[in-house]
């Protein structure tokens, strides 16, 4: 039996641990300051230039595109801006009426569109010893009847006109992210009735044998019925043949004439000599697009689907979710926020919603931005209107940096903004547009593209991604929470939609897990000092010197090839090992040296 002295010491110290806990989350509510944006900066000077303006001191040499493909001359255009050449086309060179051939670092061209009548301009580059980058094989038909052509591509036969591939292999070390297999098996079948839905990519290709100098950077496999072939006679996609005088890449698909090029030119670009470095962004962000809604909707669907409202489902479900997410990749959420998906819904918002969210993202590190584009009911200038009104009722002093913007042209975009009183907002997000940069500026803004939807992951969508981890250091996948609230299929359903989301960025993701993970804000600021960057880059042997106007302040990101070397010793900045030969450089100095050695011709002595 417990006596008076005992029960009162136990209801005295229930007493205490009732209080410290109200309290505490008190304490935590007040010292967490969820009222301001943790990344708010001070935007008074800040510049902002695009990859199109960068002094001509900058440009490191000229390419030349040579062919008719208006996709293929877009992603040239784009490598260039991004890589900083002067980029020319044929047509262009043929009205300067110039007999020399100019010394371009690169001849780009468009296989497809040569003819009998151009062979000797092709020829001509290949005798001035430019590196030579076939972004499509030449028609079956003109390879046959020339066989200089031929020999100059490495093709020693053609085995087959046309064979339809049952999946294709990416070797290790040409695009970041290492070895990947494009195949979809019986097993992946069977576990995954959506499998099949992956493969995206073109399967059917010439079949060439090629000759013994050739470096296959990616090959086909072959169907059933060619188990006993020799590895060396698969079908080739992408190869360099090398001769003492000549390079010759070759893709042997339609890459070139997508975003996924420019992962791959670099790549091209990066076998062409002993060292090889280029500046990248180096920053990636996950984006939760339109969520929460802080207004009930489509409340009878989800209460069949889940058995709670709107507000329950985004609140207790989809929530746990996305900080599950961040929490494995180490990263900070960027949540675009909506008042109201469908604004013909006569309910309020409730603004304490707002609040709340705000203080979940603080606990995260994470941060608030807005989507512009309504999902029904209102144009985009009366949903900004409407929204402003519950921002600066419940969350005034949170300053909004980035917002969303779907498919609206940036430029009115960026109007928009300014015009609805959201003029502190210097980054807008659009959905992937593959006839559009992936990142630029416009009219003081950044802006970036979506580089993957968080709850798809197709083959062509995985190269995709490694072509822009390659060319840039820059991811951002987002992902639409409308259609949790307004579910189409089951497909659409929280489980579902997690299961790929969580799928996408916690396996495929993490190949990339040497880039530094940002909110979207942090990720434009990487941009322009991307566009921002000057430099000037020196080889004597085996160092490597880098002027630059990087600092402490505002460091500057490179990735260094090094083949068979390592580096040894650094300064003025820090280095990480991405895989073997392989670095990425942080610039914290004005002046970096980089000293390495060749690991072919170590000397071990006992």
């Amino acid at each position: 039996m417990i006596s008076r002295r005992n029960y009162v010491s136990i209801t005295i110290m229930m007493v205490m641990v009732f209080f410290l806990f109200i309290f505490s989350g008190a304490a935590k509510i007040a010292l967490s300051n969820f009222e301001k944006n943790e990344y708010d900066f001070d935007r008074s000077k800040l510049q902002i230039r695009n990859t199109s303006e960068v002094d001509e001191a900058s440009l490191r040499g000229t390419v030349l595109f040579y062919g008719s493909s208006e996709k293929m001359l877009h992603m040239a255009q784009q490598w260039c801006s991004y890589r900083r050449y002067i980029l020319t086309t044929i047509s262009e060179e043929q009205e300067a009426e110039t007999d020399e051939i100019p010394a371009y670092s690169l001849v780009l061209i468009d296989g497809t569109s040569l003819t009998e009548e151009n062979l000797e301009d092709i020829y001509a580059y290949a005798d001035a010893h430019i590196p030579l980058v076939f972004a499509s094989v030449p028609s079956v038909k003109l390879l046959r009847e020339n066989s200089k052509l031929s020999q100059l591509l490495g093709i020693t036969n053609i085995q087959e006109a046309s064979i339809t591939l049952d999946g294709m292999t990416l070797y290790e070390n040409f695009l970041m992210g290492g070895k990947v297999i494009y195949q979809v098996t019986e097993s992946d079948i069977k576990n995954d009735k959506n499998a099949k839905k992956r493969q995206d990519l073109n399967l059917q290709i010439p079949w060439f044998i090629l000759n013994s100098g050739s470096k296959v950077y990616m090959d086909g496999i072959l169907p059933e019925g060619y188990e006993d072939l020799d590895a060396a006679y698969k079908p080739p996609v992408i190869w360099r043949y090398m001769t003492p005088t000549d390079t010759v890449f070759v893709v042997n698909n339609n890459f070139m004439e997508s975003d996924i090029g420019l992962g791959m030119l670099t790549a091209m670009e990066g076998e062409l000599s002993d060292f090889y470095v280029y500046p990248v962004v180096n920053a990636q962000s996950i984006v939760e697009l339109n969520y929460p809604t802080f207004t009930e909707e489509n409340t009878e669907r989800l209460h069949e689907i889940y058995s709670r409202d709107s507000t329950a489902v985004l609140r207790d479900l989809v929530w746990p979710g996305i900080a599950a997410v961040s929490a494995h990749n180490q990263s900070y959420p960027s949540v675009c926020f909506t008042s109201k998906l469908d604004y013909s819904v006569t309910a309020h918002p409730n603004g304490e919603l707002l609040q709340y969210y705000l203080q979940l993202l603080r606990e995260l590190h994470g941060e608030a931005g807005i989507s512009m584009v309504p999902w029904k009911g209102k144009s985009v200038e009366e949903k900004l209107a409407y929204d402003k009104r519950i921002y600066d009722a419940y969350a005034d002093e949170y300053t909004m940096l980035f917002a969303y913007a779907k498919d609206l042209d940036a430029e009115e975009a960026a109007k928009m903004l300014d015009t609805s009183g959201f003029d502190d907002v210097f980054t807008i997000l659009r959905d992937y547009d593959a006839t559009d940069s992936m990142i630029g500026a416009i009219d003081g803004k950044i802006v970036l593209q979506i580089s993957n939807e968080g709850s798809s992951h197709t083959f062509s969508e995985d190269l995709r991604t490694k072509s822009f981890q390659t060319v840039l250091g820059y991811s951002v996948i987002g992902q639409d929470f409308a259609q949790i609230v307004y579910p189409e299929n089951k497909n659409d359903q929280w489980e579902k939609v997690y299961d790929r989301f969580s799928r996408y960025t916690n396996t495929y993701w993490k190949n990339y897990d040497y880039y530094d993970e940002l909110t979207l804000s942090e990720t434009a600021q990487r941009c322009n000092r991307y566009f921002q960057l000057e430099y000037d880059l020196k080889i004597q042997g085996e160092r490597i010197s880098i002027q630059s106007n990087a600092s402490e302040e505002h460091p500057a990101y490179f990735v260094l090839q090094t083949g068979a070397r390592t580096i040894q010793d650094m300064t003025g900045g820090t280095y990480e090992l991405i895989n073997d030969g392989r670095y990425l450089i942080t610039l914290t100095d004005s002046k970096a040296v980089i000293d390495c050695s060749n690991k072919e011709q170590l000397t071990f002595w006992r």
